[in-house]
């Protein structure tokens, strides 16, 4: 029994593939992604709602937005929206990125959490909640037992960091 329902789960893997291929819409509203390699939706499509698999967005849509969910890693370029996963990449966007172990968002607004690390690069608007969080040029707010901020209050302060005017 458990055999027939892998096989028809992979014939309707294949036949998404096949039909996404053949697909001439530029937007898509929601993307399986089993592994790198194996997604239900071409490369240069936008993904309008729901992103999820095993590991996501490791090959780069043209934008995404709404919810991307992973096991493993969520990857997202030009991305809106809310993003999970056991570590989570954002670049280019807005929303919340929520690492397990860990998160690293570049010209990202919104926030981070992560169990153990957040790293935020070039982000106007930024919080982190995290164990240990570490921010460079990005104007925002760290709760975590190290933070550490270039621009912040302190360089590397305990509990709470915030920017501050260069």
């Amino acid at each position: 029994m458990k055999l027939k329902i892998l096989f028809v789960l992979l014939t309707c893997l294949f036949l998404a593939q096949l039909n996404a291929t053949d697909a001439k819409n530029e937007s898509s509203p929601v993307r399986f992604c089993l592994w790198p390699g194996i997604w239900s939706v071409p490369t240069d499509t936008n993904i309008n709602g729901l992103s999820f698999g095993l590991a996501t967005g490791i090959i780069k849509n043209k934008k995404e937005t709404g919810c991307d969910l992973a096991l493993f890693t969520s990857e997202t370029g030009n991305f809106d929206g809310f993003q999970m996963g056991m570590g989570a990449k954002a670049t280019n966007g807005k929303g919340v990125a929520v690492g397990l172990i860990g998160t690293d968002t570049r010209n990202f607004d919104g926030g981070s959490i992560a169990l153990i690390v957040n790293n935020t690069d070039h982000s106007s608007d930024f919080w982190q909640v995290g164990m240990y969080n570490v921010s460079r040029a990005s104007n925002g707010f760290q709760i975590g037992v190290l933070n550490v901020m270039d621009n912040g209050i302190l360089p590397i302060c305990p509990f709470f960091n915030y920017s501050v005017s260069k």
